[in-house]
């Protein structure tokens, strides 16, 4: 696990090795990516499912809800880095079963970019620190859907220095 996460004090992280982790990216996007929501204004009045959108409405798109649909995943609360491995996983995703960057002809053009530094900062972190979570594990934490997903209590973690 630790060679997968670039915690080698020779290693140094950079484009053209920041694809070597496969199972980095996948943590990254199982769980990282799914803290923010796309939305769009309706242009105009439709129905979807029976229920009419006026034009002018601002629809929110959540990729942590879409991304717990059981009819799209199985197990979806549990934590399976591998189910985003497309050539092995048997879980084959829709292609709008996961959109952290939207999708479609108007998704975030700078997504890779964004990958590519969510990679150097977990990699370099994870290099220097070995992470332990300290709060309390009794209970799941409670999630709170604003702008950013948040966490109603903050998250606690100790950070030590890696020793090698």
């Amino acid at each position: 696990m630790d060679r997968e996460f670039y915690v080698d004090h020779e290693f140094e992280f950079d484009v053209v090795n920041s694809n070597s982790s496969r199972f980095l990216h996948w943590c990254i996007g199982q769980d990282d990516l799914f803290m923010h929501f796309n939305s769009r204004r309706v242009v105009e009045e439709c129905e979807i499912n029976g229920k009419r959108i006026p034009a002018g409405t601002n629809i929110g798109i959540s990729p942590l809800y879409l991304g717990r649909r059981v009819e799209l995943f199985s197990e979806p609360n549990s934590f399976k880095p591998e189910r985003f491995d497309v050539v092995t996983s048997a879980e084959k995703l829709n292609p709008y079963a996961y959109i952290p960057f939207s999708a479609g002809p108007r998704n975030c053009i700078g997504q890779k970019f964004a990958m590519l530094e969510i990679k150097a900062i977990v990699a370099n972190v994870l290099r220097h620190y070995h992470i332990d979570f300290v709060g309390d594990t009794t209970e799941p934490p409670v999630l709170i859907a604003e702008l950013i997903l948040r966490t109603k209590d903050p998250l606690l973690f100790k950070l030590q220095d890696r020793v090698y």
